[in-house]
């Protein structure tokens, strides 16, 4: 099997959202089980770099304001929405 590249490696691991003001932050759906896989079983070396930006963004979850807050997990959510909506409808066409 073919060695994945920093990025792939990274992708896999975590899905990363923008937000409006242009800050980029972790979302926390199926990928960060990979990430965990990864620290527990895996590569943790190599990983160790997307779990430090998760830990960095769950503290600036408490550290920001309510109303920045509730914005970035807005966010967040709809965009994990969105990719559920297309994946639903990617199966459903595929029938």
């Amino acid at each position: 099997m073919a060695q994945l590249t920093e990025k792939q490696f990274v992708d896999r691991l975590v899905k990363w959202v923008a937000i409006g003001d242009g800050s980029v932050w972790p979302a926390a759906d199926e990928c960060m089980d990979r990430l965990e896989w990864e620290l527990r079983y895996g590569d943790p070396v190599r990983a160790r770099y997307v779990a430090a930006s998760v830990v960095a963004a769950y503290r600036q979850l408490f550290k920001t304001t309510g109303k920045k807050r509730i914005q970035v997990v807005r966010a967040i959510r709809g965009a994990s929405m969105d990719e559920e909506r297309c994946c639903r409808r990617l199966m459903e066409n595929q029938v």
